[in-house]
Order: C-alpha cells, then sequence, then structure tokens
C-alpha cells in the first residue's frame, strides 16, 4: 500500500523534474558552507577568517530564514525560486573573485552572510507547491515522506562533493560547482508546469495572509523540532503558515 502511493507520486505530473531540481537545490544548499569555509582558509591562511565566514554564513541563513519563507508566500513558488537564483549566483562569483583577489578578510565574511540570506527556498517552495496540487491525503503524505529522504540525502551529498572536488581540484572548484547546481536547480524548478501559479493565486493568497494577520494568526518560522513534531519536514529556517494555537495543540498532542 505505501509502495503504491510512492508510485502513485512518481508518476504525477511534473513530480520527477521538481525532485531533480529539489536535490540540485538541496546539495547546493549544503555544499556552500563547507565550500566558502575551505575556499576562506585556501585564500586567506586562516582558519579565524574561515571560522568567520561560515559563522556569517549560517547567521545569513536563519535570520533571512522568514523572510525567504514569506517570500514564498507573496509570490509563489516558481518566482521565489527563480528571484533569488541571480543574486546566488553572483555571490558566489564575488566570493570567489575576491579571495583569488586576496581583498579583507571583513569582506570575505559579507559574502559569506549575503550567500546564507539569499539560498533558495527549496524546502518550502516545494511543500508549498506539492500541498497546493497534490491531490489526496495518502499522496500527500507520500511525498512529504520522499522530501524528507530527500532532505537527508542532501545533507549528506553535498559536504561528500564538496570533498571529492577539493582532493580531485580546488576548492574553487566546489564553490564554483555549488553555484551550477543552484542555478540549475532554480531553472530546473521554474520549468515545472505546476510552478507556475497564477497571478489570481497569488493575490488569493496575499489576502489569505492579510486575514490571518488580522485574526490573530501569524506567519511564524517552525523550528526543527516543531516540524519533527508535526510530522513535517527538517527545514533550514524557512517559514511556514499556521497558527499559534494550533501549533500548540499538536505539540500538546504529541
Amino acid at each position: 500500500m505505501i509502495a503504491a502511493n510512492y508510485v502513485k507520486l512518481l508518476r504525477s505530473p511534473d513530480v520527477p523534474r521538481l525532485i531533480v531540481a529539489f536535490l540540485m537545490l538541496g546539495v547546493a544548499t549544503t555544499m556552500t558552507p563547507v565550500a566558502y569555509v575551505l575556499f576562506a582558509h585556501a585564500a586567506t591562511h586562516s582558519f579565524a577568517t574561515a571560522s568567520l565566514v561560515l559563522a556569517a554564513s549560517t547567521a545569513g541563513l536563519l535570520l533571512f530564514g522568514p523572510a525567504r519563507g514569506r517570500l514564498v508566500d507573496r509570490v509563489g513558488p516558481r518566482r521565489a525560486v527563480l528571484g533569488l537564483a541571480v543574486p546566488d549566483v553572483i555571490t558566489d562569483a564575488a566570493f570567489i573573485a575576491g579571495g583569488l583577489a586576496h581583498v579583507p578578510a571583513a569582506i570575505l565574511v559579507l559574502l559569506g552572510f549575503v550567500a546564507g540570506a539569499v539560498a533558495a527556498p527549496a524546502l518550502t517552495a516545494l511543500r508549498s507547491l506539492w500541498s497546493e496540487t497534490l491531490t489526496g491525503a495518502d499522496t500527500r503524505q507520500a511525498a512529504y515522506g520522499l522530501m524528507s529522504m530527500m532532505v537527508e540525502t542532501t545533507y549528506i551529498a553535498g559536504p561528500l562533493l564538496v570533498a571529492v572536488l577539493i582532493s580531485v581540484w580546488s576548492p574553487t572548484a566546489a564553490v564554483a560547482t555549488s553555484a551550477v547546481l543552484s542555478f540549475a536547480g532554480a531553472l530546473a524548478f521554474a520549468r515545472a508546469r505546476a510552478a507556475e501559479q497564477p497571478r489570481a493565486a497569488v493575490e488569493d493568497e496575499a489576502g489569505r495572509l492579510s486575514a490571518i494577520a488580522g485574526s490573530g494568526r501569524s506567519t511564524h518560522c517552525t523550528s526543527a523540532a516543531e516540524r519533527h513534531l508535526d510530522s513535517d519536514l527538517m527545514a533550514s529556517g524557512e517559514c511556514s503558515t499556521s497558527s499559534a494555537p494550533e501549533s500548540t495543540w499538536r505539540r500538546m498532542r504529541k
């Protein structure tokens, strides 16, 4: 029965394309911190600078997580992912150029922060998309289970790919590969017909968010633990829309 749900899911329109796009975006996201740290150390010969770059990248990822999630709510998954693809690639290119030009460490740290801030909201976008387009509770449950497996895969594959690239090439190649994967994943995601949310749907979503705000509900960033307790997915800081009382009630039931 469970296998049948996954087969049905994989036969749904655009699902294979979205899976590939998500894996590319996810691997790029998990590659970036490791690649940035090793590139910064190679460029500056300083573990202190490399550590600051990692801290800045993580801070940008977490602090701007709510904004990226809200962007998905306001403009739709396709436009949100595409809108962050270009600044993501530009930041990676600037980081490589700055490191090779031996710019001050503060600039590399700043670029690390920006890289985290503009990371593609892949999980939020895919989750939002499938919650709207997949019919049937069993199919959606299979989709969320698949997303969970894909997230774990990217956590392993990203750093592993960085290690391979550095061993056979250089830290520069690792950062560049992360940029290419991120951009290619964004384009693949945008080409999925399901991701083309109509303007009317975006306006309806904006109206729903206004109604939520007026009724005392809030758009907030749930923690990884809350996502796990709610049988949702571990994420990289992006937000979802829910009511605080409902979230609390679900945690109490668990």
